[in-house]
């Protein structure tokens, strides 16, 4: 070779040890741990679902990962067959799980557009077990759309719900011998919207008070045309905040007879009554005061179900475990106050009196029982959250992608909980 090529030998040499030592460096050595992608159909595939469900892409923003990250060109038409390919398989397995331990149901419609989506979800697992775009969301609809779910074994015995006509009556039909539960959310919500406008207008006068003060304060002439407004203006101000501490403490009254704890459903009936009178002393003229007056004055029966609920539950407690009934209704009493306060502790004293040794026990399966009382539907408002983003990019969800979109709200866990069972961190 150095002869041939004209070059010194030991050039050649050099050469031959530098390809040697690359040689044995690739192919000797111990093999590599670095992971290897292949880019099969099936990863192509796993891509573009993870990009528009983890994601939440679009159809463009899916074409544009996989151009910027493994170069090749993804169609729309193969982005919509690899949804609907997993869409179908996602149906197949939402309608594969038995329901027949769900007992109680949160309902409710979500519009993606003008477009009803029902939904259903249990409020203690989180599992949604409805998930269906409509056409309408009458009775007749709810009714068939639930009655679909008896093949899976759902059998509701509490509707947690707004309230809403054609949802109530549609459960009723789906489920005869099944008890509406208002969600004391919707009859809370007037009534604080109704304080939010109390506040604003009492701001409202207060700022205009000060700037006749101001005015007056500074001013040589007109002094009693001013002096005049100011009176006028300070009655006005004090009137408003009058008004808002009224209307804010009634609310604040309203949340506590709603809570867990405290009164029985009887006396919460009274209060609930007492309320709305009160309420309605304070300003007939506004739309919300009137809209939640209504609200709470219909449905004063069924946004205290949780109550009745929880006297049945105490009730056969009390048989099942041989335990005084008084000592549950002091347990019941007790979570109207908070864990550090000291009527609490107070009453946590006379508990374990009178439990004794069985205290352990009997406050590990009463905070299990706990877990059955439901008070609001807001998990279903949560559902609604969870699918605005894929709206944003996408303005309306598909039916089959909501299947999907089930599938995986059911399956993923929550990055952060307060029920550790729920909790990516959990094992």
């Amino acid at each position: 070779m150095a002869t041939e090529h004209n070059i010194n030998r030991q050039f050649v040499y050099d050469q031959k040890h530098k390809v040697k030592n690359i040689l044995d460096k690739e192919f000797n050595s111990e093999k590599s741990t670095a992971p290897v992608l292949i880019l099969d159909e099936n990863t192509i595939e796993k891509t573009i679902v993870a990009c528009m469900l983890i994601c939440k892409g679009s159809e463009s923003d899916t074409q544009e990962f996989m151009e910027s990250v493994y170069h090749i060109h993804v169609s729309i038409g193969k982005i919509s067959r690899v949804i609907n390919k997993a869409s179908e398989k996602a149906l197949k397995w939402n309608n594969s799980i038995p329901l027949n331990t769900i007992s109680i149901g949160a309902n409710d419609e979500i519009f993606q557009g003008n477009t009803p989506v029902l939904v259903g979800v249990d409020p203690i697992t989180t599992y949604i077990y409805l998930m269906q775009e409509t056409e309408r969301r009458d009775s007749t609809t709810w009714g068939i759309a639930l009655l679909e779910k008896e093949k899976q074994h759902l059998h509701l015995k509490t509707s947690v719900n707004d309230g809403g006509t054609g949802l109530n009556k549609g459960v009723k039909e789906a489920f005869s011998e099944i008890s509406i539960q208002a969600d004391v959310f919707h009859a809370e919500k007037d009534i604080s919207f109704a304080v939010l406008s109390f506040e604003r207008k009492a701001y409202k006068d207060i700022n205009l008070e000060y700037s006749i003060q101001k005015k007056l304060l500074r001013s040589k002439h007109q002094k009693d045309k001013l002096l005049k407004e100011y009176k006028a203006a300070f009655e006005k101000s004090r009137l408003s905040i009058d008004m808002y501490d009224k209307a804010k403490t009634i609310y604040m009254w309203l949340v506590e007879v709603f809570a867990k704890g405290g009164y029985g459903y009887n006396d919460k009936v009274e209060l609930i009554h007492f309320i709305a009178e009160e309420l309605k002393k304070i300003d007939s003229r506004n739309d919300y005061l009137k809209k939640g007056i209504k609200f709470l004055s219909e449905n004063t029966s069924t946004l205290l179900h949780l109550v009745k609920k929880a006297e049945e539950l105490m009730c056969s407690f009390s048989k099942k475990e041989n335990i005084d009934m008084e000592v549950l209704h002091k347990m019941w009493e007790q979570r109207q106050y908070s864990n550090s306060s000291i009527k609490y502790n107070i009453m946590e004293g006379k508990i374990g009196m009178l439990l004794g040794n069985r205290y352990t026990e009997i406050r590990k399966k009463w905070n299990k029982m706990l877990k059955q009382i439901i008070r609001a539907s807001s998990l279903v408002e949560c559902i609604n959250s969870l699918i605005r983003p894929y709206l944003f990019l996408k303005r309306v969800v598909p039916g089959k992608f909501l299947d999907l979109l089930q599938f995986y709200l059911n399956t993923r866990k929550y990055k952060r909980s307060r029920v550790g069972d729920r909790s990516m961190s959990s094992t």
